[in-house]
C-alpha cells in the first residue's frame, strides 16, 4: 500500500509542475501579445503624426517660395508636380502620398 502512495506523489508533483509551467507560459504569451499590440499602435500613431507634421511644413514652405520638397530629422517630402502628389517618406521607411490639392501654378 505504501509503495503505491510513494509512486503517486512524484507523479502528482510532476503533473502540478507541468500545470504551473503551462499557466506561466499562457500568461507570458498573453502579456507578449498585448505588448506587441501596444507597440504596433504606438508605431502607427507615431507615423501618422510625423507624416502630418512633414505635410504641414511642406505646405507652409511652399507658400513662401516654390520648392520641390523638404528634409527634416524625421524624414523628407517630395512634391511630384507631374502627378500632382505630395510624397512623404519617413526615416523608418514608412511612405504616404497625398493629392496635391494646393498646386500653385508656376510660370
Amino acid at each position: 500500500m505504501k509503495q503505491k502512495s510513494l509512486t503517486k506523489k512524484p507523479a502528482v508533483a510532476l503533473l502540478n509542475a507541468v500545470l504551473m509551467l503551462s499557466l506561466v507560459t499562457s500568461a507570458l504569451l498573453i502579456i507578449t501579445n498585448s505588448y506587441q499590440q501596444q507597440q504596433r499602435s504606438y508605431l502607427s500613431l507615431s507615423n501618422y503624426y510625423q507624416v502630418q507634421t512633414l505635410l504641414k511644413l511642406t505646405l507652409q514652405e511652399r507658400q513662401k517660395k516654390p520648392i520641390n520638397g523638404i528634409r527634416a530629422n524625421t524624414g523628407k517630402s517630395r512634391i511630384d508636380h507631374q502627378h500632382k502628389q505630395i510624397i512623404i517618406e519617413l526615416r523608418n521607411g514608412y511612405q504616404k502620398q497625398f493629392p496635391d490639392e494646393y498646386e500653385i501654378d508656376q510660370l
